[in-house]
């Protein structure tokens, strides 16, 4: 399975064919046995559907579920398949068919530092039509993942976080304010803080 999905990476997957006030934090729901509300995910769903969009980049992992979400919602679904250790310059190997009018980060930008960080942002901004949403989700306290989780959408409004990964001591925490100073092609809109020591984001390409 893991060779079958190694060969779908920095693919393209064809589908069938008053903004949100901010930003502000709200506490939101309990994380229970990894699925969960997400607030901002929804926000974020919100804006692809009300912009008609249809085609979405997604650098988190590649899943069954999210392939089917959008394929369902005649979206384009462009995967990237960001891997921490593999560096930044992956990125530039991905075949695109852009430009797109969303983008999936999850909690990716947790595992980058500050020049990684700046390059993903441009590379993102390059990418991105004007005013598209951007969902991402940064760690607010440690220890936090050794590595990204896999994100599953069970829903308009609903996540499964899995992670096989064990918690270690990494002390590097990105705040939204530091990411945005990062990446000035984009605005903070919306967001959201969990119990789980996660804080979710809805971020704007300006």
């Amino acid at each position: 399975m893991s060779k079958l999905l190694g060969k779908l990476l920095t693919r393209s997957f064809p589908g069938k064919r008053e903004e949100p006030s901010g930003p502000a934090i709200i506490e939101g729901p309990i994380v229970s046995d990894g699925s969960y509300e997400s607030l901002a995910f929804n926000l974020w769903n919100e804006e692809i559907q009300r912009r008609n969009a249809v085609k979405v980049l997604d650098l988190g992992r590649v899943r069954a579920a999210n392939l089917n979400f959008f394929m369902d919602r005649g979206v384009d679904l462009g995967i990237v398949n960001l891997i921490p250790e593999e560096g930044i310059d992956q990125l530039e190997r991905f075949s695109t068919s852009g430009p797109y009018q969303g983008a999936l980060l999850w909690d990716l930008p947790n595992y980058f530092g500050t020049d990684d960080l700046k390059s993903m942002g441009q590379w993102l901004a390059d990418q991105l039509t004007t005013n598209a949403p951007v969902f991402l989700t940064l760690a607010t306290k440690t220890p936090f993942r050794e590595l990204p989780a896999s994100y599953e959408i069970l829903g308009e409004d609903t996540l499964r976080i899995e992670s096989d990964h064990a918690y270690l001591a990494r002390t590097e925490l990105c705040s939204g304010t530091r990411l945005g100073k990062l990446w000035p092609q984009f605005e903070n809109v919306r967001s959201f803080l969990l119990r789980n020591g996660m804080q979710e984001f809805l971020f704007r390409r300006t």
